[in-house]
C-alpha cells in the first residue's frame, strides 16, 4: 500500500539565526586587537608610505627644475668661457708688467723691460733689440699663458721681432753694444750654472760695466 504525501504538504519554516550581540567585553577585546602594536606599526607604515609618495610627487618637478637650471647655468658659463676678449694694448702692458715684477732673474727683468709692444687683431707683437732678448723672452712660457688666459684666447699669437733701430739708447758710440758684460754673464750663467764654477776655477774676473 502506497501513501500519497502530496496532499499533506506543509510549509516548513527555517528558523532565523540571529547574529550574536557583542557584549562590552567583546567590544573591548575588538578595540584592543585593533590597537595592538602590530596594527599601530602597520598603520604608521601605511601613513609614512603615503607621505613619501606625496613628497615624491611634489619634489620630482622641483628637482627637474633645479637640474634644468644647473644645466642652463653651465651652458652660460661655457659660452662665456668660449668668448674671446678683444685685445687691449693697456691690458696687455699691464699683464706684461705684472709678470715682470714677479720674475726673479735680474737679467730677465731687464729684458722684459726693454721691449716695445703692439697689437693686431689676434696677435701681440713684441719688438726687442737683440737675438739674445728674443731667445730669453721666447722661453717665458708662463708669460705667454698669462696673456692668453687674460684674453680667453688660447690661439693668441705672441710674435717677437728684432729691430735695433727702435732702441737708440742702447747703442753706444761704437755702434753695436746692446748689453753690458755683466748682463751677458748673468744671462749665460743662468742658462748654465757651471759657468760660475768655471770662472772661479780659472780665477777670472767678470767685467761689471
Amino acid at each position: 500500500m502506497k501513501v500519497d504525501y502530496s496532499s499533506h504538504k506543509e510549509a516548513i519554516e527555517v528558523p532565523k539565526i540571529e547574529e550574536p550581540q557583542l557584549t562590552e567585553i567583546d567590544k573591548d577585546i575588538s578595540i584592543t586587537r585593533e590597537a595592538s602594536p602590530e596594527n599601530i606599526d602597520r598603520q604608521n607604515d601605511e601613513v609614512e608610505s603615503s607621505q613619501s609618495k606625496t613628497q615624491n610627487i611634489l619634489l620630482n618637478p622641483m628637482l627637474g627644475s633645479i637640474d634644468d637650471l644647473m644645466a642652463e647655468t653651465e651652458k652660460e658659463i661655457r659660452s662665456i668661457k668660449s668668448e674671446k676678449i678683444e685685445l687691449n694694448i693697456d691690458q696687455v702692458k699691464k699683464v706684461w708688467d705684472e709678470y715682470r715684477s714677479i720674475v726673479e732673474s735680474p737679467s730677465t727683468k731687464v729684458t722684459l723691460e726693454k721691449v716695445l709692444i703692439n697689437i693686431s687683431e689676434n696677435s701681440i707683437h713684441v719688438i726687442v733689440p737683440s737675438s739674445v732678448s728674443k731667445e730669453e723672452i721666447s722661453q717665458e712660457v708662463q708669460l705667454y699663458q698669462k696673456l692668453r688666459d687674460e684674453f680667453n684666447n688660447n690661439e693668441l699669437n705672441i710674435i717677437i721681432d728684432i729691430d735695433r733701430s727702435q732702441f737708440p739708447d742702447l747703442l753706444d758710440t761704437q755702434g753695436a753694444k746692446m748689453y753690458s758684460m755683466k748682463e751677458k754673464y748673468d744671462y749665460l750663467s743662468e742658462k748654465n750654472p757651471e759657468l760660475n764654477n768655471l770662472v772661479k776655477k780659472l780665477k777670472l774676473k767678470v767685467d761689471q760695466e
